[in-house]
């Protein structure tokens, strides 16, 4: 099993996102969502209105696809 994570501290307004990425859809899985989870939830709108929650679970259900 191989996991990936993040660890961003300089989002805009002062957000850090930790994360660990669990490897069991295989390592492919794992560093796709490291590589591309920051740059989707820096798009979202409901981020870019600082509904951080919200950004998250759309996020997260995006990388699920």
């Amino acid at each position: 099993m191989e996991d990936s994570h993040i660890a961003q501290t300089n989002l805009p307004n002062d957000v850090s996102v930790f994360g660990v990425f669990d490897g069991h859809g295989g390592a492919e899985v794992a560093l796709y969502v490291k590589k591309h989870f920051i740059p989707a939830l820096i798009k979202n709108e409901k981020f870019q209105a600082q509904d951080y929650e919200g950004a998250l679970y759309d996020t997260f259900l995006e990388m699920d696809v």
